[in-house]
């Protein structure tokens, strides 16, 4: 008999791949075929169990696949700047089931060459009082189109625009403004902060009601605001200077636009049986204007005509952003400032108009300066009113403000530096603007360029600056072989933290006992009040930089060190700070004091007088006049 003996085959080996490591790169942005094959054998010799019959990529989540016949692609397009190498995992499996030890293949994403900035940073964070801080250190230049560059030309613009009145100043008081720019203290504020002695800005709409150098806005229909002659004496002569701040656009209301109207920014006007004004301050279409009719000094004088109306066509007039004005008159001059800076006077942005001197009149016994609009005394009503903002509108009578303190109170506290002009090459050279927001770069060289770069700083030197977000943009262009290369746009920007405010605590006796004879002789009420001011960093504050910096451990490794820096840093700060057992005198800047009495003093038989040997001493002067619900000293 013939026996068939028929041998099964087992699955008895598992495949095996040739190699145990394998490279491959591929470009950015594009979608490959095949980047890379990899290919197993099995030692079974059977058909069934020696075939590899399929691969797998066994690492999660990575955008490759590989089919049946061990080609490896990529699933979609892959950029550098996401992630710069991947590592797959990729194994074989034969047609009975087993599958392979995983073979390691390294993929390279190459970057392809783009003419422009890399390493810009997206962000910055900022922290008060840390000082300087470079914003683009590890920035670098890509130019790719091989020829040497002519000219290598750059600007980067901070945007401060948005923040305060037009960037991050000083908010304290007009007066103490005017004492930190060492100027004297005889300005007047026409628009303070609500307080004892000067309530009559009480009711007009505010930003945020927190900084002594309130916003105020005006509607330019109802809301205007009368200054007491008790305040302000209402009389300007040849010598004095009225500055404000103001944010102003046009109407809009289209059969507005087609006839401007008027907009009082300041007027003093008669009170009553007439309409004369007799100097204000107003908007009139793209016109900023200055009116001053003065008063006859003799018969003579009566038949001559004198300059009576300044108008100045200005653009910043309109253009919804924030700018100081300042009007110095030295009669017959008058000089008009705009953001600090003098505006030069010529026919096509100045005019001059003259007119009579204003005389006296019986139907006329008193005059209204008004805030917003202009009384007509004769209607008995308010009118032309003022639609936008206004903040620190003042008059500083019998002489004129120096250019220098003008300057000086439209100084911001936030700005681009740099302070590398000694290490510049020959034919190099840079600039900023006079805001110091704009920083402009030029040379032949793009490492030059770079190196210089890496040394612009920002700083706020606010103590307690206005936090938010500052944008930062940079544009850059290059000439080579007489043909300019706009490069696209950088765009970042700074964010600027929240400051830890100070803890002002004051102490003293809450009851007083004094005899009948005491206070008919005078009572000092303050004798051993103390003011204490904690400067420490808040716990709270630390603790919560800490948590950002545990919660960052979810983000990317980037991230992560970035805000451990800025933690280390703020420690740091705790630490000088905390080291400090006391403040120096001279560091510490209080507004104002404001003294009320509840309830109101009897003015009859109770006064309350202040110290003029040691207000003087100290430049501290009484803010309007005493009231019977107190006083306010700045």
């Amino acid at each position: 008999a013939v026996v068939y003996v028929k041998v099964l085959d087992v699955d008895e080996f598992s495949p095996k791949f040739e190699k145990t490591n394998l490279f491959a790169d591929l470009r950015e942005g594009k979608v490959y075929d095949s980047l890379v094959k990899v290919q197993a054998i099995d030692q079974d010799e059977s058909q069934q169990y020696g075939k590899i019959c399929s691969y797998e990529v066994i690492t999660p989540g990575v955008p490759f696949s590989v089919d049946n016949e061990g080609t490896v692609k990529n699933t979609r397009a892959l950029y550098y700047n996401e992630m710069h190498s991947y590592i797959i995992q990729v194994v074989a499996k034969d047609c009975g089931g087993k599958k392979s030890k995983p073979i390691s293949i390294n993929i390279r994403v190459k970057e392809v060459c783009k003419n422009g900035w890399k390493d810009f940073p997206s962000a910055i964070e900022y922290l008060p009082q840390s000082g300087a801080q470079k914003i683009a250190p590890n920035a670098r230049l890509d130019w790719c189109d091989g020829c040497v560059p002519e000219k290598v030309s750059l600007k980067m613009h901070l945007a401060t625009k948005h923040i305060g009145k037009g960037c991050d100043r000083d908010t304290y008081s007009i007066a103490s403004q005017r004492k930190l720019c060492g100027a004297s203290g005889e300005s007047i504020d026409l628009l303070p902060s609500p307080g004892v002695g000067t309530g009559w800005t009480k009711n007009l709409p505010t930003d945020d009601g927190k900084e002594s150098d309130q916003i105020f806005f005006f509607d330019g229909k109802t809301n205007a605001v009368e200054v007491p002659k008790a305040s302000f004496n209402h009389t300007l002569h040849k010598h004095f200077t009225i500055s404000t701040w103001m944010k102003h656009t046009f109407s809009e209301d289209t059969e507005a636009k087609k006839k401007a109207q008027k907009e009082h920014i300041l007027c003093n006007s008669d009170g009553d049986g007439m309409d004369r004004h007799h100097y204000s301050m107003f908007v009139h279409g793209e016109k900023f204007v200055f009116l001053l009719r003065r008063e006859a000094e003799d018969e003579t004088d009566m038949d001559v005509f004198k300059p009576a109306e300044w108008r100045w066509h200005i653009p910043q007039i309109n253009d919804n952003q924030w700018h100081h004005y300042a009007v110095s008159v030295d009669f017959p001059e008058v000089r008009l400032y705009i953001d600090g800076m003098l505006l030069i006077p010529d026919t096509s942005n100045e005019e001059i108009l003259d007119d009579w001197p204003i005389h006296n009149s019986k139907k006329v016994h008193f005059t209204k300066l008004v805030v917003g609009a202009c009384w007509q005394g004769k209607e008995n009503e308010f009118g032309k009113y003022f639609h936008g903002y206004l903040a620190g509108l003042s008059i500083l009578k019998d002489k004129t403000e120096s250019e220098r303190v003008i300057r000086c109170l439209n100084d911001c506290k936030e700005n681009l530096e740099f302070h590398a002009l000694s290490e510049m090459e020959s034919g190099t050279s840079v600039s900023f603007n006079s805001e110091m927001t704009e920083f402009s770069i030029t040379s032949h060289n793009i490492t030059e360029v770079e190196r210089l770069l890496h040394e612009v700083s920002y700083i706020n030197s606010r103590r307690y600056p206005t936090p938010g977000r500052r944008n930062v943009d940079m544009r850059t262009s290059i000439l080579c072989k007489e043909k300019e290369t706009i490069l696209p746009l950088s765009e970042s920007y700074i964010m600027v933290q929240q400051s830890t405010q100070p803890t002002l605590t004051i102490q003293g006796k809450s009851n007083i006992d004094a005899s009948v004879k005491d206070l008919k002789a005078g009572r000092r009420v303050f004798e051993d009040i103390g003011i204490n001011v904690d400067m420490h960093i808040q716990g709270d504050f630390v603790d919560e930089i800490l948590d950002d910096t545990n919660n960052a451990v979810q983000d990317d490794l980037n991230n992560l060190n970035y805000r451990a820096k800025a933690y280390k840093l703020q420690k740091k700060l705790e630490k000088k700070l905390k080291s400090q057992k006391t403040v120096p005198d001279d560091a510490l800047l209080l507004d104002r004091c404001t003294i009320k009495a509840e309830p109101p003093l009897d003015f009859h038989v109770e006064h309350m007088t202040v110290p003029v040997d040691i207000m003087t001493q100290f430049n501290m002067k009484l803010e309007s006049s005493e009231t019977n619900s107190g006083l306010q000293i700045t």
